[in-house]
């Protein structure tokens, strides 16, 4: 058990097994403490009162500035400015830079950058009329010393801004960003470097990295969301322009102008967050006081969890992307056989709480030829005992994987009649002819009745990948961009074949079950109702918007709108 999860509430009262702190981290004590304090302790607004609350609250906001200043090793307090998160420094950066800034003609990006740390500068770039250039990562993901050497060439005097993350949220990798920003100033390229996942993990000395502007985000390292901060060079805080205008910024306003504060304060129009930046500073105290105990405790588990898994790797069942070293406690995974989606939904039934997808870097799953990929990140608080649980639950995972189950379905199915199976070989096609169920019963009104009567999550995830084997399956000749659907987290494509039957196919088994469910209660439909049913609803009523993932749900309505489209085209 780590020394340090009684420091998180969260886990005391959870039999989940966390491990996707890579996307949020758990909540320190301390720093809800801190934050509950403020506000029964000390609740008024910050710069504004003379009263005695107001000058408490004002004293512990500028404490906890000082304080994450302390934490990154920023030249001052004054070169910290208090934002909502990663994102809004970032956009902060890009949106305030101004033509006069720009040197060069070329934005130099990372291959694995989250899209926090790219869509802004696409839109600085187009805005400048720069050139964007990525610098790609090896095959799987990995940055090896050859990488760095590509990465120090490609830094020239036509480089205007370099973005690059401290650390990769999906790789995990370390990227040596004070050789790339050493070389960066020495062309005059800004450097944006986004700390985001170093936060909690890493020892930070902005004066060793020498890099233009840093952001972090709160709820990556303990605290809460919602807050973050952006740390600029002494230069910039004159020159990058605020993006938010309103009351705490200004000096003076007359009805025709106004002149701005100097420092932190001209970027922070409005009320703060003055809990959130109180109960950040609580977290890097945290960090800051323990962090070499945390950094050997994670790379103990990181190596445990690496040794774990290389049993499925040797087997052919999986493959590992990023650096193995210099890494932070992040492993991304592929799965040969299982879509990554479903091996997070299998997982989710076990109680490991893990994250799949493209992870907010699909430039990135593109250069690596995947869709995406189930991701273990680990935190101070992650266990042994947890990785045994999320080890014992992959061998779950493959044994139920290769079992052959016979689906408990009327014999009267679309995939029966459609002679071809869910798989893309026919011995992967399981029989179904089931005597024992009255004939007047379609598949689509047996699978409603046996969703209803499944109570729990489990139930209805088994029935969903029995159902799944139903599909009416598109060949994989007719699987084109025509037919393709975005947006499931997954590859999807529906097309009606040349009998006019609506067939389709997914790589996932849960979008795969979803989708048969969709063609089989369509085949119910007259044309007239098809257009005026909500199948969002009818989805929801047998229970299945559990299986609705943010960005899952986007692709279910486009999913819902190509089969309405095709049966009245």
């Amino acid at each position: 058990m780590s020394e340090f999860r009684h420091y998180f509430p969260y886990l005391q009262e959870q039999t989940e097994v966390y491990l996707d702190s890579a996307a949020t981290s758990q909540r320190l004590q301390a720093s809800l403490d801190a934050m509950q304090s403020y506000y029964v302790e000390q609740n008024a607004n910050v710069h504004r009162g003379q009263y005695l609350s107001a000058q408490v609250a004002t004293k512990n906001y500028e404490d906890a500035r000082q304080t994450i200043a302390d934490f990154v090793g920023a030249a001052s307090a004054e070169n910290v400015v208090f934002t909502s998160g990663a994102t809004e420094a970032i956009n902060l950066v890009a949106s305030g830079l101004q033509k006069e800034h720009v040197k060069g003609d070329t934005l130099l990006i990372c291959g694995s950058e989250h899209h926090a740390n790219l869509l802004p500068w696409q839109r600085f770039a187009k805005r400048f009329n720069l050139r964007l250039k990525v610098i790609t990562l090896e095959p799987k993901g990995g940055f090896s010393n050859d990488s760095v050497v590509k990465t120090l060439d490609a830094i020239t005097s036509d480089v205007a801004v370099l973005a690059f993350a401290h650390v990769s949220n999906v790789l995990g990798n370390i990227y040596p960003i004070e050789e790339i920003c050493k070389k960066a100033q020495n062309c005059n390229a800004l450097t944006m470097i986004d700390g985001t996942q170093a936060a909690a993990h890493l020892s930070i000395n902005l004066t060793h990295i020498g890099c233009d502007f840093y952001a972090i985000s709160g709820h990556k390292m303990y605290a809460g969301t919602g807050i973050g901060a952006l740390v600029i060079n002494t230069e910039f805080l004159d020159k990058l322009m605020p993006t938010k205008w309103g009351g705490e910024m200004i000096r003076s306003v007359s009805w025709e102008d106004c002149t701005l504060q100097s420092g932190p304060l001209k970027f922070e129009a409005g009320t703060p967050n003055i809990a959130g930046a109180i109960g950040m500073a609580a977290a890097a105290t945290f960090l800051h006081q323990n962090l070499a105990e945390i950094q050997k405790h994670e790379q103990s588990v990181y190596h445990y969890l690496y040794q774990q898994l290389q049993r499925f790797v040797n087997a052919g069942q999986i493959e590992l992307y990023g650096n193995y070293l210099p890494s932070i406690s992040i492993v991304p995974i592929t799965f040969t056989d299982i879509h990554h989606g479903d091996a997070a939904s299998y997982l989710a039934s076990k109680n490991i709480a893990l994250r799949a997808g493209h992870h907010c870097a699909m430039p990135l799953m593109q250069d690596l030829k995947i869709t995406g990929c189930l991701r273990v990140s680990i935190a101070c608080y992650t266990s042994v005992d947890d990785i045994d649980a999320f080890i014992a639950a992959l061998d779950e995972l493959f044994a139920e994987n290769t079992s052959k189950d016979i689906v408990d379905i009327s014999a009267t199915s679309s995939a029966e009649s459609s002679g071809e199976s869910s798989g893309e070989s026919s011995g992967e096609r399981t029989v179904i002819n089931l005597a024992d169920h009255s004939a007047e019963l379609s598949a689509c009104s047996y699978i409603e009745i046996q969703l209803s009567q499944a109570n729990d999550w489990n139930s209805k995830h088994r029935l969903l990948l029995l159902h799944s084997k139903l599909l009416p399956v598109l060949s994989s000749d007719k699987r084109n961009e025509h037919s393709e659907i975005s947006g499931c987290e997954s590859r999807v494509w529906i097309a009606k074949t040349q009998d006019g039957k609506l067939r389709g196919f997914s790589d996932s088994k849960i979008v795969r079950g979803i989708m048969t469910i969709l063609l089989e209660k369509q085949a119910t439909l007259s044309d007239n109702m098809v257009g005026r049913f909500d199948f969002i609803e009818y989805l929801i009523n047998l229970g299945l918007h559990t299986f609705f993932s943010e960005g899952r749900r986007d692709g279910i309505a486009h999913m819902i709108q190509r089969i309405k489209h095709l049966r009245v085209n």
